[in-house]
């Protein structure tokens, strides 16, 4: 029987996805034949002390300022350790193989994965999938291991096939996207007041009159005149109330990932990260996803104008025929195992 520890942080900093991966990831590789005890670990933030209690888990606590060879030492009691960190410490990598510890590394693209036994890159790497060797390690990238929440596959499976009963009901194909009546504003997991309110006044500019859901908002937002504003704190009901919008105007990580798996037309623009490196890894997401007809782009969010908003939701929603190319392009680009082909290059890993 084999043990694996998953290692994971999440704050203001480093944004939330790692947390909701590792929440994803954990009960999966937790319930399979061969896995004794699938243990997190999560390093220390109002963000992380936040979460994992809301969703049920128990979490073992690491100080946020730590070394590597102080988290290797938590951590080597596994044979196992999978690590969801953009930019893991190299001495930690180093100290958890020289304890004989097999590591897989999740969206990580710091000097440590050469190290790793594998790597698995989607967020941030080209869309084409590849494998090649990197020094010791084994790297797996592309559309294929983008991991979504379990929920939204589901989602989708339903949505499919409701699409494929009326296609057979009707002659001639399916209709277009019809008006536009739902549009969703959300920039990650955690508030962004400034954001939503130079969208709200491009909704408003535009004249749009359908009904707008802000998520996550920690208070009730400014709302322009005339707009039907509802805003929402974080939760899991964020998948049901996505799958129901017509549009979404997003930053560049996990939520613009989702809105293409499941056809929703987005509007993206770019959230500057704080991380030395990777300050435009959101602008760069948007770029490709663009490319591939997934999206359509507002560059930066920090330089964002309600003008620039306008003029692009209101092309969009007089355009039903660009709408479906949008969807069309990101349901075909994504299929919704990534979490899957992760879970199983992790057991591969641990010999199960």
């Amino acid at each position: 029987m084999s043990t694996i520890a998953l290692l994971t942080r999440g704050d203001e900093t480093w944004g939330t996805g790692h947390l909701y991966r590792t929440s994803w990831l954990a009960p999966i590789l937790a319930a399979q034949p061969g896995i004794k005890r699938a243990e997190v670990f999560c390093l220390e933030s109002p963000v992380a002390r936040e979460f994992w209690p809301a969703r049920g888990y128990r979490v073992n606590w690491l100080e946020a300022v730590t070394g590597g060879k102080y988290l290797a030492a938590r951590l080597a009691q596994h044979q196992t350790v999978v690590i969801d960190w953009l930019n893991s410490p190299a001495e930690l990598v180093s100290s958890l193989r020289a304890a004989g510890c097999k590591v897989v590394l999740l969206d990580d693209y710091g000097p440590a994965r050469v190290e790793a036994d594998i790597v698995v890159n989607a967020l941030l790497s080209e869309l084409a999938n590849e494998q090649r060797r990197q020094g010791h390690a084994e790297i797996y990238s592309g559309a294929d291991y983008v991991q979504l929440p379990p929920e939204v596959t589901r989602l989708r499976g339903v949505a499919d096939a409701t699409t494929r009963a009326m296609a057979t009901e009707l002659s001639g194909g399916l209709p277009e996207p019809g008006e536009v009546h739902a549009v969703m504003v959300s920039f990650g997991g955690r508030p962004q007041p400034g954001l939503y309110r130079a969208v709200l006044d491009g909704l408003r500019q535009a004249g749009y009159g359908g009904r707008v859901l802000v998520m996550p908002a920690a208070e009730p937002v400014a709302v322009p005149a005339g707009l039907d504003v509802e805003s929402k704190p974080a939760g899991a009901e964020f998948h049901d109330l996505l799958s129901a919008c017509d549009v979404v105007v997003c930053g560049g990580g996990l939520t613009l990932y989702e809105a293409a798996f499941l056809g929703i037309p987005a509007l993206a623009a770019a959230v500057r990260s704080t991380t030395p490196g990777l300050e435009d890894h959101q602008l760069g997401t948007i770029t490709k996803l663009a490319t591939a007809g997934c999206c359509q782009s507002l560059g930066w969010a920090h330089e964002l104008s309600p003008t620039a908003v306008a003029e692009q939701f209101a092309a969009l929603a007089k355009e039903p025929a660009a709408r479906a190319k949008l969807s069309t392009a990101g349901r075909g680009l994504f299929d919704g195992r990534g979490l899957q082909r992760t879970a199983e290059l992790v057991l591969d890993c641990a010999g199960v």
